[in-house]
C-alpha cells in the first residue's frame, strides 16, 4: 500500500483515428517494426492502472515538452540508417553477414519511417509518462 508505478508508454494519441486506414497503417507498421503488441491509447493506459486497483497520481506527454521534437531525432538518425542499409545488403550478398540481415534492417528502416510519420500527424507518442499509487487502504 502506498507504493508507487510509473511507466513510459509508446501509445496512440487522442489525435488518432481508428477509422482512418492511413492512422492504422501507420501505427500497425511502428508496432510490426519494433516487435510491439497491439498500441493502446492513452485511456486505454490510464484504464488498466485503474482496473489493476491503482489510483492515478499523474500522467503526461514528456514529447510534448521537448525542444526537439522526437520525430525530428528520428529523421536524422535514419539519414544515417541508410548507408547502414547499403553496407548490409553488400555484406549479405557477399556472404560476410547471415541471410536476412539486409531484409531485417528493411523492416527497421520502415519501422523508423512509421515512427517519424506517427509523431508528424501527432497520433502517437513514445514518451508517455504515467504515475500509480497503491492505494493505502
Amino acid at each position: 500500500p502506498g507504493t508507487y508505478f510509473s511507466s513510459y508508454e509508446w501509445l496512440t494519441t487522442p489525435k488518432y483515428d481508428i477509422k482512418n486506414k492511413e492512422h492504422v497503417d501507420i501505427v500497425d507498421g511502428v508496432a510490426k517494426g519494433n516487435a510491439l503488441p497491439d498500441v493502446r491509447s492513452i485511456a486505454d493506459a490510464l484504464k488498466a492502472g485503474k482496473d489493476a486497483g491503482f489510483e492515478l497520481v499523474m500522467h503526461y506527454d514528456v514529447a510534448l515538452n521537448a525542444d526537439i521534437p522526437w520525430q525530428a531525432a528520428m529523421r536524422t538518425a535514419r539519414r544515417a540508417a541508410y548507408l547502414t542499409d547499403m553496407i548490409t545488403y553488400v555484406l549479405e550478398k557477399l556472404g560476410w553477414a547471415p541471410h536476412g540481415t539486409w531484409a531485417t534492417h528493411q523492416m527497421l528502416l520502415r519501422a523508423a519511417d512509421n515512427l517519424e510519420k506517427s509523431g508528424e500527424m501527432g497520433i502517437f507518442t513514445p514518451m508517455y509518462l504515467v504515475t500509480f499509487r497503491k492505494p493505502l487502504k
